[in-house]
C-alpha cells in the first residue's frame, strides 16, 4: 500500500462509506490525511445535531470543506448566536461545491444582507422555510439569484415589503418557486405572475389571489409542471384553469380547499387537462364525484387523490371504470364501502395497471381479506389513515402524491 500513489488510493477510497473511511483513517498518518480529503466527504450529509452542538468545529473540519449539501432544522424557532451564523455564511461563501442549503425554523434575521447574499448567491437549491428573513436580506439575496436557479423556497417569511420589481426580476430566473405563507400583496403577486418564463413548479398557498385576473393565471398555468394553491380563492383558480385549451401542467394540488360549492362542470374543466390531481380534503359533493368519475375516460388525469372525501356511495362498477382510465387512485379515509373494495379485488385482473390505495383503518384486516389482497396486486393497503378535517380553516396542507410514503400491510 505504501507504494501506491495518493491519486490511486483516493480513487479506491471513493468506494468506501463514511464509517469505513473513519475506521481506515486510523491506519497511519498518511492514510489519515487521505481519508480526510474533502472530495471524499463532499457527497455525505452531516448530522444536524452535531453541527448545532459545535458550529465552529464543523466549519474548521477539513473533511467538510467541499460539502455539496447542508441542512439545519429545528422543531421550534431557534435563535443562534450571530458569531456562529457569521461563521456558517463565511463557510457557504468559501465552499463553491455547495449546491443545496436548507434551513427550517432557524432565525437568520441577525445576518446582515451582504454576507447573507454572498454566502447563498451561488447555491442552486435554497430552502429558507420559517427563517424570519428581513426585507434587507431578501432584497440582497434576490438581486444575486442565478439564471436557471433550481429551487427557491421562501415559504413562511414575510415578503410584503419587498419591491414587486425585485421579486419579479429574481423569480423570472427560478424553476421551482415556493411562496406559500409569505403575505404577498395582490400587486406583488400580479407582477410575479407576469414574469415567470422559466418556472416549472409554483406554490402560492395561503396567498390572497382574489384580485388577480383569471386570465393572468391562465397565461401562467400552461407552462407549469406543478401548481399548488392550498387555501386560496377557488373561483379565481378554476375560472383560470377552465379557460385553458391545452394541458395545464403535470400536477395541480388544491388539497385543503373546500370545493363543495363549486359548479361540478367548472371543477371538471379546471382539472381534466392535468395528469396528477390532488383533491385530498376538499369536501367534494356526491354530484361532483359523479361528474369526475363519469368523465375520466375523456380526461388527461392519470393519478387522482380523493382521500378524506366522502365516497360512501361509490359502487364497484365506478371503481372498475376508474381503474381503466387511471394509473393511481388514492381513496384513503374516504368511507369507501368495504363491499365495493372486495368486489373490486375479485374482479380486477392481475394485468390491470391502476393502483387503488386504501387505508388499513377503512377495512377489517381479517385473514380472508389478507388472502384476497395477495391475489390483488392492484390494491394497496396503507398503515394508518389520512386526517379528516371539519373544514378548510382547520385543515393542514395535503400530501403531494409523490411525497406519500406507502406501506403495505403484510
Amino acid at each position: 500500500m505504501d507504494a501506491l500513489p495518493d491519486t490511486v488510493l483516493l480513487s479506491i477510497l471513493r468506494y468506501l462509506g463514511y464509517r469505513d473511511l473513519t475506521r481506515f483513517s486510523l491506519t497511519n498518518a498518511r492514510i489519515s490525511v487521505l481519508c480526510s480529503d474533502p472530495g471524499l466527504w463532499s457527497r455525505y450529509k452531516v448530522n444536524e445535531k452535531k453541527i448545532l452542538s459545535d458550529i465552529p468545529g464543523f466549519v474548521e473540519n477539513r473533511r467538510f470543506k467541499k460539502l455539496q449539501s447542508f441542512t439545519l432544522r429545528a422543531v421550534k424557532t431557534l435563535l443562534l448566536p450571530i458569531a456562529e451564523l457569521s461563521l456558517l455564511f463565511s463557510y457557504f461563501h468559501s465552499n463553491h461545491h455547495l449546491h443545496y442549503v436548507k434551513f427550517v425554523n432557524i432565525d437568520l434575521s441577525s445576518v446582515p444582507g451582504f454576507p447573507f447574499s454572498r454566502g447563498l448567491g451561488h447555491v442552486a437549491s435554497m430552502h429558507l422555510q420559517r427563517t424570519n428573513l428581513t426585507t434587507e436580506q431578501t432584497v440582497a439575496l434576490l438581486r444575486v439569484v442565478m439564471m436557471g436557479q433550481q429551487v427557491l423556497d421562501l415559504s413562511n417569511n414575510n415578503l410584503q415589503h419587498v419591491p414587486a420589481s425585485v421579486l419579479s426580476g429574481a423569480f423570472s430566473r427560478v424553476k421551482d418557486l415556493d411562496l406559500s405563507l409569505t403575505d404577498l400583496k395582490p400587486n406583488q403577486i400580479k407582477e410575479i405572475l407576469m414574469n415567470l418564463p422559466l418556472t416549472e413548479r409554483l406554490n402560492l398557498s395561503d396567498l390572497d389571489i382574489k384580485e388577480v385576473n383569471p386570465s393572468l393565471l391562465a397565461t401562467v398555468t400552461p407552462n407549469l409542471c406543478a401548481l399548488t394553491l392550498n387555501n386560496t380563492q377557488k373561483e379565481v383558480l378554476f375560472a383560470a384553469l377552465a379557460s385553458q385549451e391545452q394541458p395545464v401542467g403535470e400536477l395541480i394540488d388544491v388539497s385543503g380547499v373546500s370545493l363543495a360549492s363549486l359548479d361540478p362542470t367548472l371543477l371538471l374543466k379546471g382539472l381534466k387537462r392535468t395528469r396528477i390531481v390532488n383533491l385530498q380534503n376538499t369536501w367534494l359533493s356526491q354530484q361532483q364525484l359523479n361528474v369526475i368519475f363519469s368523465s375520466l375516460e375523456s380526461c388527461a388525469i392519470e393519478e387522482l387523490n380523493l382521500s378524506s372525501n366522502n365516497c360512501s356511495e361509490m359502487r364497484t362498477d365506478e371503481l372498475l371504470a376508474a381503474a381503466v382510465s387511471l394509473k393511481r387512485l388514492d381513496l384513503r379515509s374516504s368511507r369507501l364501502p368495504v363491499e365495493a373494495v372486495l368486489e373490486f379485488m375479485d374482479v380486477q385482473g392481475s394485468d390491470d395497471s391502476c393502483k387503488l390505495i386504501i387505508s388499513s383503518a377503512d377495512v377489517y384486516l381479517t385473514s380472508s381479506f389478507l388472502a384476497r389482497l395477495k391475489r390483488s396486486p392492484g390494491v394497496q393497503v396503507v398503515k394508518g389513515d389520512v386526517p379528516d378535517y371539519v373544514d378548510e380553516n382547520s385543515c393542514a396542507y395535503g400530501d403531494v402524491l409523490d411525497d406519500v410514503t406507502l406501506e403495505t400491510e403484510n
